[in-house]
């Protein structure tokens, strides 16, 4: 009953995901042989002394929205690497996906310092009317999150969340959208843990989309980094001290501005470092284990 309300609040209806693509507001799974996995990891369990499995899903989101409407969308700097008319599915292809989530992949080779290992449970593309998600109408490829100054932001990041959720077992979701646009320039991530609408985490094409001929800071690495770091969000961790002059900054409440030394964090609000301290391994730890345990 909570998925019919949330999809309600959505304002769409259950018949209408019930359906496979390319019908709209539907979703296709991808074939189970993408991510094979011992059934005995679809439950967190510890691999190792320091290693937790903990599940993730991941959903690509297309939207229903013709390639004139989609090229004026905002935040699309660096289309110029996309194929023309790409989707999503045409960025964050199947060889990329493996690529970043594998077990040997990218995201784990930061994922790791918090004492986890994520596997993959669930990979599908969905489709769905953007009009209707957004609550504005607007048939634009890009999506706002509870950082933008818009009414019923978080509403969105809760409603799409209790929608798609992975539901065989718990799982941290992590959505792949177009674009992830809320007015913060290089903002290309968010995550929620359960209590702020998730544990989920959005980004979107431009993290996969790397030049490092003309931006070396952008690499495929720097994009996992990204995920890895919202992961830490959705596990319950927060930023380890603040930035200043940060507009609708979410971490205003936390005691210490950041110094030079926080760099090399993993938590730090720019995700630079690779650094987790053992107390923070420990709320993971503390997490992860009883919530995924849990059907």
């Amino acid at each position: 009953m909570a998925a019919v309300a949330a999809l309600a609040g959505l304002g769409l209806g259950v018949a209408a995901w019930a359906q496979p693509m390319p019908g709209p507001n539907a979703c296709r799974a991808w074939p189970p042989v993408f991510y094979p996995i011992d059934p005995a990891e679809r439950r967190p369990r510890v691999g190792h002394p320091d290693e937790i499995v903990v599940p993730i899903a991941v959903h690509l989101m297309n939207a229903d929205v013709p390639d004139a409407v989609r090229a004026a969308a905002p935040d699309d700097r660096r289309d110029e690497v996309a194929p023309p008319g790409a989707r999503i599915h045409d960025v964050w292809t199947r060889r990329r996906v493996r690529q970043f989530f594998k077990p040997d992949g990218l995201v784990n080779g930061f994922a790791k310092a918090y004492g986890v290992r994520v596997a993959v449970v669930h990979v599908e593309e969905c489709r769905y009317n953007p009009g209707r998600l957004r609550g504005d109408g607007r048939k634009v490829d890009w999506i706002f999150t509870p950082l933008a100054s818009r009414p019923g932001a978080r509403r969105l990041f809760e409603d799409v969340n209790a929608a798609h959720r992975y539901r065989e077992s718990r799982a941290v979701d992590v959505y792949l959208w177009w674009a992830v646009n809320d007015g913060r320039p290089g903002l290309r991530g968010y995550a929620g843990s359960p209590a702020r609408g998730g544990p989920a985490v959005w980004t979107d094409r431009l993290c996969a989309l790397t030049d490092p001929d003309t931006r070396p800071f952008d690499t495929p690495e720097r994009c996992a980094q990204l995920i890895a770091h919202e992961i830490g969000h959705a596990l319950t961790l927060r930023h380890v001290c603040k930035l200043t002059g940060v507009a609708r900054d979410p971490d205003a409440d936390l005691p210490r501005v950041c110094d030079p030394a926080d760099r090399r964090r993993l938590m730090h609000p720019s995700f630079k470092g690779k650094r987790v301290s053992d107390e923070e391994k420990a709320q993971v730890r503390d997490f992860a284990l009883p919530f995924f345990s849990t059907p």
